[in-house]
């Protein structure tokens, strides 16, 4: 076990001295110059949300929203450069996706005026009934 891992540790070695390490690093520098812009455009966005804090019931679910980007962009950029943290990262992103999607929820039911306007709305929706089942009419084209 000892010796693949300083085999390996060898093999990256020759790699640094050869023409194919610019193949190799090809993918982790693109990479970065994306997280650094993602990074940078969703904290500016973020700021500007801050910066205009007039509605804060909405605004504090998406700025949880907005988070979503640097959170994803680091994990993925974290799992590019090393495949052994990969699982903890994905780990970690599947949290914030649980906490996005709560965000998201929130958001909406801010932007139709809390919790009682959104009840008054769902409820004033008509449903629509079909005078048969799904079912009936799969078997009328007869699939």
């Amino acid at each position: 076990m000892v010796e693949s891992t300083t085999q390996s540790g060898k093999v990256w070695a020759l790699y640094l001295g050869a023409e194919s390490v610019v193949n190799v690093s090809w993918p982790i520098f693109s990479a970065s110059i994306f997280v650094i812009l993602a990074l940078v455009l969703s904290l500016y966005l973020t700021f500007e949300h801050l910066a205009a804090y007039n509605q804060p019931e909405e605004q504090k679910f998406l700025i949880g929203l907005i988070l979503m980007v640097p959170v994803y962009s680091l994990e993925s950029f974290l799992s590019l450069l090393d495949s052994s943290v990969a699982f903890n990262c994905e780990a970690i992103r599947d949290c914030y996706e649980a906490f996005a999607l709560y965000c998201f929820e929130r958001y909406l039911i801010a932007c139709l005026g809390g919790e009682e306007n959104t009840i008054h709305f769902l409820e004033s929706q008509t449903l629509i009934t079909s005078s048969f089942p799904l079912l009936e009419e799969l078997a009328l084209f007869n699939i």
